[in-house]
């Protein structure tokens, strides 16, 4: 059977009360419960359940939907008697590997018609190694059946396996080919709610858009948050762009930006926009004196490891022949207001105040006083960690002059200042 992209494939009659195990208790889940599942596994386990205490001979199940993400290319959950469901990501890498090719998948997909091998008869070197390992396990039968997401390409797959002597009989197929029609439909939701919350985090960060799917969509909503911010700028950038080649300098920009955002992933902080060759990042607290230390010791650290993840990367592109990647950091810890600003149409979602502006100057600033990093005072006042003092300045847009520090390591003969 072909994927249908909607229900006219529907074998009504194995809807009402047939011979074996009933379609009933599975269908019902799945368009009351099973669209609301919170994930794959989620799914995978209630579909299980419900087969199996319907008499289904089922001993193992994946449901697996193509998705969009950045390192993910599909994703599903996989259940097998005497276990507990998981779920499970697949990288894009999986496509040129001899685990996807040449595979029961693989081909069902390619050819777009279910696949069915027989594991209780004699297997050959041209049956793929999964067929092998699922017969090892005890398997007497196989079946992939594509998922539609309401286009004519399959969208996904749901596999069935039993232990049965035997295997599935003809009654078993036509009722999983049946099934997998409603399995396309909760998947399909289920997958399409992760879409949504990947390409949120990917485009405009987590927390922010964890706000947009709580319902924060109006230009206007906001709400005042604590927290420690950073701003840090690639150095000589225009000089990048005329020197390196267009692909050079994309690899170098994705080289920056990975150390910089990992090693504020790694200490709690979030990146919540790339502004050019600029990374604007928050390491959020709650209004509390604890709190905000903690969340501008881990900003101090974070920054300390990006330098530290420079250093190494420079050693590498200098061998390389390639320039290096140099970098600004401003840390400061304020106030601000975070949410929607825009148009009626479209939104961005900004922090707003003066903190960030403070920020900002911050980074600028570190390139005249020729270290890689800066901190506020009031950020200096809240880190236990060694530091230098670099003097006062007068910064653009901020009203007062401002006493500014450094990392203590990063200057050569300095005497810690804590």
């Amino acid at each position: 059977m072909a994927v249908e992209s909607d229900l006219t494939a529907v074998r009504w009659d194995l809807l009402a009360d047939v011979d074996g195990w009933s379609l009933h208790p599975v269908i019902t889940w799945l368009v009351t419960k099973g669209r609301q599942s919170a994930g794959m596994g989620e799914l995978a386990e209630g579909v299980a359940r419900t087969l199996t205490e319907a008499g289904a001979p089922l001993f193992r199940l994946r449901i697996t939907m193509l998705t969009l993400h950045p390192q993910v290319n599909a994703w599903g959950g996989e259940w097998q008697r005497g276990g507990e469901a998981k779920q499970v990501d697949f990288p894009r890498t999986l496509l040129d590997t001899p685990a996807f090719i040449g595979s029961p998948v693989q081909k069902m997909l390619e050819t777009r018609q279910p696949f069915r091998r027989r594991l209780d008869q004699p297997l050959t070197d041209a049956d793929h190694t999964v067929l092998h390992e699922l017969r090892a396990s005890g398997h007497t039968d196989y079946y992939a059946v594509g998922l539609s997401a309401g286009d004519e390409a399959p969208a996904g797959f749901a596999s069935f396996g039993t232990d049965r002597p035997g295997g599935f009989d003809d009654l078993d197929i036509d009722k999983l080919q049946t099934l997998s029609l409603f399995i396309s439909s909760a998947a399909d939701g289920v997958n399409r709610r992760r879409i949504a919350t990947t390409l949120l985090d990917t485009y405009i960060s987590h927390r922010a858009g964890a706000r947009v799917l709580a319902g924060h969509i109006k230009r206007g909503d906001s709400e005042h948050i604590r927290a420690a911010f950073w701003y840090s700028d690639l150095r000589d950038f225009t000089g990048l762009n005329e020197s390196l080649a267009p692909q050079d300098l994309i690899d170098t920009l994705n080289s920056y930006f990975g150390m910089v955002a990992d090693s504020i992933a790694e200490h709690g902080g979030e990146v919540l926009q790339f502004i050019g060759d600029a990374v604007l990042a928050i390491f959020e607290c709650v209004p509390e004196e604890a709190d905000t230390r903690r969340a501008c010791e881990a900003a101090f650290d974070a920054a300390h490891d990006a330098l530290a993840k420079a250093a190494t990367v420079n050693a590498e592109r200098a061998e390389a022949g390639l320039p290096e990647i140099r970098f600004g950091i401003g840390l400061h810890v304020g106030d601000v207001t975070f949410g929607n600003v825009g148009t009626d149409t479209r939104l961005g979602f900004n922090v707003v105040g003066p903190a960030v502006n403070l920020t900002a100057r911050l980074q600028t600033l570190s390139k005249e006083a020729l270290v890689p990093l800066l901190v506020s005072s009031t950020f200096a006042a809240l880190v236990d960690r060694p530091l230098w003092p670099v003097g006062r300045f007068e910064l653009r847009g901020v009203r007062d002059s401002q006493a500014v520090y450094t990392a203590a390591e990063l200057v050569e003969g300095a005497v810690s200042s804590g």
